[in-house]
Order: structure tokens, then sequence, then C-alpha cells
């Protein structure tokens, strides 16, 4: 089952295709991506801010 977010976006790019925004090409595209992302097991990754990323490095050595 698809979330409700998914459904929109396939009915979104159907409707600039309809329109005729989008080749069929890129609405093929679009529709496979969106329907690959909706039915992959994995959530998407998070972005983490880079200060939070490098706030466990530990520089060591001089930089001379």
């Amino acid at each position: 089952m698809l979330d409700s977010a998914a459904v929109q976006a396939l009915r979104d790019i159907k409707s600039l295709f309809d329109d005729g925004i989008l080749t069929e090409q890129e609405y093929a595209n679009m529709k496979t991506e969106i329907l690959t992302r909706a039915r992959s097991p994995d959530p998407a990754p998070v972005a983490v801010p880079l200060a939070q990323s490098m706030a466990g490095l530990r520089v060591s050595g001089s930089y001379e």
C-alpha cells in the first residue's frame, strides 16, 4: 500500500504530464522513482547538520 504522500506525488506528475509539461520519458522516470522510494523497506536517510556530524571528531598532531 502506498502512503498518501506517494499517491499525491503520482497524481501531481500525472497532471503535469497531461498538461504537456512533462514528456512521456520524464513522467515514466519520475513515476518509477516515486514508486521505488514508496516501496523501499528502508526509510530515507535523515540529514545530519555538519556541526553535529563533526562534533565527535578528534584532531591529533600539528598543522605545521
